[in-house]
């Protein structure tokens, strides 16, 4: 990191946050190195140790301090974004003025990248809700300000993040409403629908967003038709038993709604999470969902949120848990033991899937919902701790669950899901494992 030309340090930067990103053993020496370039005469190096220690999860103590001192010291607005994301992935309260300041500027000081490896900023808001209050202003500027000059990748990961924050984000919701008639914002979402990533923002607020029910009343005109034709309208379009199709269910029809079938159900799921109206008929809907041929497993999730009001439609949970998407399996087993508490019916199923998928070994994108599940049913689910115990205890990284999560975070992720979920199942200390996001490796 001494070498007098600094195309040389940038590689050797890249060449210490590829190990981080790959191995848990050694973060700690290796984050130190990026920290030390933060103070290196080239601006090009600071920028390059800056963007890799944003992309490196919750770095340990000693590595903030040093990415706190970049904010006391330098007034570039890259750097100063690049610190301030990186404070942001620890929940750092000194991430929180800087933020301000990068949300609240006319041009974003983040570059937008084209590669994984350059990634636009993921998870800004994700655990800063502590801090919901000083950032709320900002947040609700940024995402009804104009959207250019690459802001759009921003704000989406805004509202994902506001997800999180729960009634915290009351403050937003009228914005996020107006997203929701945002057609541009809804197209330009990219790997995900930008109403059903709002609606399930909104839904995560709950009754202090009613004011966004007239929006998602209009985006979801057109589904429901009149009661005596609901049932044999459901039945007709998916084959579903009647009784678990259930009486008050709507006909879903999303082409009526201008809505994906996946966004539908969060559209739905969100009004009934605001008003608390229409249980049986959200329910149904839900399960007319998860029933339809090609689902995906968002229907399933919605319903495992419903709880016991969901209980009725039994059938339908438990004919997805033979699907050939291990994911729906998995939603599938969660949402059964959160609607009927039956755990011998579940258990099988997510012990199956802890570590029974070849092309998905602990941890990937859907083992959050496997995990937190067995978890819950505690001391009955111990077959699946011998898998758990060998995921803490391997050196290498799982990858990432995708568009929101760097390797790291996703592994820090996964490593305290894992160890909570040992802890509960066998009601004694969780083992350690060999990394965790506060020892630095």
């Amino acid at each position: 990191m001494t070498h007098a030309d600094p195309a040389v340090v940038v590689s050797a930067c890249e060449a210490a946050a590829r190990q981080v990103r790959m191995w848990r053993d050694g973060t700690g020496a290796m984050l130190e190195l990026l920290a030390e370039c933060l103070h290196h005469p080239s601006r090009v190096v600071r920028s390059a140790a800056g963007s890799r220690l944003a992309r490196c999860g919750a770095v340990p103590d000693r590595v903030a301090d040093r990415v706190a001192a970049v904010l006391d010291r330098d007034d570039d607005p890259e750097l100063r974004g690049w610190a301030a994301l990186t404070l942001a992935h620890r929940g750092d309260a000194r991430a929180v003025a800087p933020l301000i300041d990068l949300l609240t500027a006319d041009t974003c000081a983040l570059p937008e990248g084209w590669i994984w490896l350059d990634s636009t900023p993921q998870r800004l808001l994700d655990l800063l809700r502590p801090h919901a209050a000083a950032l709320l202003p900002a947040v609700v500027h940024r995402l009804t300000a104009e959207d250019t000059d690459g802001w759009r990748h921003v704000r989406q990961d805004l509202v994902a993040g506001l997800s999180g924050w729960g009634e915290d984000a009351a403050g937003a919701a009228e914005a996020l409403a107006r997203l929701l008639g945002d057609a541009e914002f809804d197209r330009t979402a990219g790997h995900a629908s930008g109403h059903k990533a709002v609606a399930m923002a909104l839904g995560r607020i709950g009754p202090a967003a009613g004011v966004a029910v007239p929006a998602l009343d209009r985006l979801t005109a057109g589904v429901a038709v009149p009661a005596q034709d609901r049932l044999a309208a459901g039945v007709a379009a998916h084959a579903l038993d009647p009784l678990a199709a259930g009486v008050a269910a709507p006909a879903l029809d999303p082409l009526a709604a201008g809505v994906a079938p996946d966004s539908l159900g969060v559209l739905l799921w969100a009004r009934w999470r605001i008003t608390g109206e229409e249980t049986s008929a959200t329910a149904a809907a839900l399960a007319r969902l998860a029933a339809a041929p090609l689902a995906d497993v968002t229907a399933l999730s919605l319903l495992a949120d419903m709880g016991p009001a969901a209980a009725g439609h039994e059938a339908v949970i438990r004919g997805r848990l033979n699907d050939s998407f291990e994911w729906a399996r998995a939603e599938a087993a969660n949402a059964l033991w959160r609607c009927t508490a039956d755990a011998s019916g579940a258990l099988p199923v997510l012990t199956g899937l802890v570590d029974g998928v070849p092309w998905a070994p602990l941890f990937g994108a859907g083992h959050g919902t496997v995990v937190g599940c067995l978890a819950d049913i505690g001391p009955a689910a111990a077959p699946a701790v011998p898998a758990m115990v060998a995921f803490l205890d391997r050196d290498r990284r799982p990858g990432t669950d995708g568009p929101r999560h760097d390797p790291v975070s996703w592994d820090q992720h996964a490593v305290a899901t894992v160890r909570s979920a040992v802890h509960r199942i066998r009601g004694g200390p969780a083992p350690r494992g060999v990394f965790a996001a506060a020892d630095g490796g």
